[in-house]
């Protein structure tokens, strides 16, 4: 197993998976909400947000400019 993914199982076998499950919830409605959107509709903090993108559960989308 990659050390990626042993920190990613690792992170998300904590009490982490809560959190990310509603996260990742929200983020399928709403696929370009930012993260500060993120946080108010689910309760989880910013930092929490972030480290599920630093371990590679979630990545982050550009909005395109127009």
């Amino acid at each position: 197993m990659a050390d990626d993914e042993k920190k990613l199982r690792s992170f998300l076998d904590s009490d982490n998976i809560n959190d990310f499950k509603k996260v990742k919830a929200h983020l399928e409605k709403f696929p370009m909400a930012s993260v500060m959107d993120v946080m108010r509709a689910t309760g989880v903090t910013s930092a929490r947000i972030m480290g599920f993108v630093n371990a590679g559960a979630l990545k982050i989308k550009n909005k395109s400019k127009k």
